[in-house]
């Protein structure tokens, strides 16, 4: 279950933030820039972990990941 909020609250936050970047104060491309490198760090990381769900299964994918996350 938590496995599924992470996945719809990170999709969540991927579209969301290009309408918050006026606020920034950022020039066009830095925006456009912004956005693109939300989504391809999106993309990356579903399809990098897709899998490894599937290899693992999801509580040692997470937990690898929560321990991967703290350590940095």
């Amino acid at each position: 279950m938590q496995v599924f909020h992470l996945a719809w609250l990170s999709l969540y936050a991927v579209f969301t933030a290009p309408p918050i970047l006026p606020a920034l104060v950022l020039v066009p491309s830095d925006s456009s820039a912004a956005a693109l490198g939300s989504l391809s760090a999106m993309l990356v990381g579903r399809l990098t972990m897709g899998p490894t769900y599937d290899l693992l299964g999801p509580r040692r994918t997470s937990g690898w990941l929560a321990s991967f996350a703290r350590w940095r």
